[in-house]
């Protein structure tokens, strides 16, 4: 019985949590070094939605935002480069190059607004288990906020 009260309990904080920050995945857990070191493998990420494009910051400094990538299948968290009309974009931290396609604006599940690290080990560990994979271990290859600098 306790248990299920404390899955229905989790699942009602993470609900109202996602209600309060407007976005229907308010939490995200770091899984690639594309964003190191910035963000590290198991970083849990808190979201924010975005009601409206122009609140959304590009460069190299820009926000960081979570987006569903529908060729991959997956979630995407990296850094918005570039912002054309309704597109977007991105680039992780420590990749060569700037993402090869681009996202429109109804894909993105909410900027990051807040970084709480090592929280999303649990889910990593969970997942390696289910699927037999290891957590790959993070090094700065490229970080391309330097360029000019």
């Amino acid at each position: 019985m306790s248990i299920i009260l404390g899955v229905f309990f989790a699942f009602l904080f993470y609900n109202a949590l996602g209600f309060a920050l407007d976005t229907k995945t308010p939490l995200v857990t770091v899984v690639s070094c594309s964003m190191y070191p910035e963000l590290n493998v198991g970083d849990l990420l808190l979201l924010k939605g975005v009601e409206d494009i122009k609140d959304i910051q590009a460069g190299k400094d820009g926000d960081i935002i979570v987006y569903y990538q529908k060729n991959f299948n997956k979630l995407i968290v990296h850094r918005v480069w570039e912002i054309n009309n309704n597109t977007i974009s991105t680039w992780g931290d420590n990749n060569y190059a700037k993402d090869s396609w681009t996202t429109s604006f109804d894909e993105i599940k909410g900027k990051s607004i807040l970084r709480i690290p090592y929280l999303g080990y649990p889910r990593i560990l969970l997942f390696n288990i289910a699927t037999d994979r290891k957590t790959e271990k993070c090094q700065l290859l490229y970080d391309h906020r330097f360029i000019g600098e």
